[in-house]
């Protein structure tokens, strides 16, 4: 996408301050006032707009702007991306006619709403996967008889994911190329590391179009975000996948639990917290 098309797609978003909901009983009002804001700013942006639609994918920022949608009489839509729909999700689903979700598997969370399974919208189109390889390595100066490791830690980056490749490399006789999206918070100077290990390596923290990296990649270590997962299954490509688990919610090992299941040519869950015990298994 052209790169002011971004800048103006910026310029005309609306900032809501909205922080998780509060488990302390003092900090409700403050948290009430504020979700009261951003309806009225929500309201205010959407009554000058008048959008044909208003679609959203969950998160609780989402349900001062659908409620002011529906007094405004706009459409609305509800995409969910994840196995299991998060709480925003489950509550705006109630006033709505339908949901859409991307994996049959949602249906059980969501037993009395009318849910549509469509395809994962991904930002790839197939002439994607039209692609010259050996121009691409050229580019970022490979060579075509070395397997291709990507990793995915998203745009800020994994230190989990960084430190299981900092420890894989380390102690492991590795004859591989590597792709390494390392984000930002990570002090470890990579470009040196993978220097100072003979290895072949491209290192970013965010890429709007990382298109060239799935296509030339023979192996994907990531995370197991919905989005993620879908690209590549999208490029027909394998990955290793370490699903992320907090206190809150467990839906990364759901998205990946169910498309190992549905998809086990392209995507295993790993064995163990390490790529030692995994990427020598026949993956790559």
């Amino acid at each position: 996408m052209n790169e002011n098309v971004h800048k103006n797609i910026i310029n005309c978003l609306l900032k809501l301050n909205l922080d998780k909901i509060p488990n302390k009983f003092y900090q409700i009002p403050k948290f009430i006032f504020k979700l009261f804001i951003a309806f009225i700013k929500s309201f205010i942006f959407l009554s000058l707009n008048r959008p044909e639609k208003l679609i959203t994918t969950g998160g609780l920022v989402s349900i001062p702007v659908f409620i002011a949608a529906k007094i405004l009489l706009i459409k609305t839509e509800i995409y969910e991306l994840n196995v299991e729909p998060g709480k925003a999700t489950k509550f705006l689903a109630k006033f709505n006619k339908n949901i859409k979700i991307c994996f049959k598997e949602t249906e059980k969370f969501l037993p009395t709403i009318n849910c549509q399974v469509v395809k994962y919208p991904v930002r790839f189109a197939e002439k994607d996967k039209i692609f010259n390889k050996t121009e691409i390595l050229n580019k970022l100066n490979f060579v075509e008889n070395k397997k291709i490791i990507l990793v995915l830690g998203g745009s800020q980056g994994s230190l989990f994911l960084n430190n299981l490749v900092k420890d894989f490399i380390e102690n492991n006789k590795v004859d591989l190329q590597f792709i390494h999206q390392t984000g930002s918070n990570d002090s470890t100077n990579w470009q040196e590391f993978y220097k100072k290990h003979n290895l072949n390596a491209k290192i970013f923290s965010y890429e709007a179009n990382i298109k060239d990296y799935y296509l030339v990649s023979d192996l994907i270590v990531c995370r197991s975000g919905a989005g993620t997962l879908a690209e590549i299954i999208f490029f027909n490509k394998k990955c290793l996948t370490f699903p992320l688990e907090t206190r809150s919610t467990n839906h990364q090992l759901l998205n990946a639990q169910t498309l190992a299941k549905n998809y086990p040519e392209f995507v295993i869950m790993a064995t163990n917290y390490s790529l030692s015990g995994n990427v020598g298994e026949g993956w790559i």
